[in-house]
């Protein structure tokens, strides 16, 4: 799979998260935030975004067709 095919995947499979998993998964992968920080950016609990990047992640790799 090339760059611009592997960034359409990646793409189309951040467009199937719910939007907490989205905010929680690209703040904490991306910018390192704390699960308790983005709780407090999104105006959410920490329960709510704990298992959110984990979720996201397996999303992800399902939407990219790995294992």
């Amino acid at each position: 799979m090339n760059n611009r095919s592997a960034n359409r995947h990646l793409i189309a499979a951040l467009d199937r998260l719910t939007m907490v998993q989205r905010i929680a998964y690209l703040l904490n992968a991306t910018d390192g935030f704390s699960l308790e920080a983005i709780a407090f950016r999104h105006g959410g609990s920490i329960r709510e975004v704990e298992t959110a990047p984990a979720g996201a992640l397996g999303k992800i790799t399902e939407g990219l067709g790995e294992p």
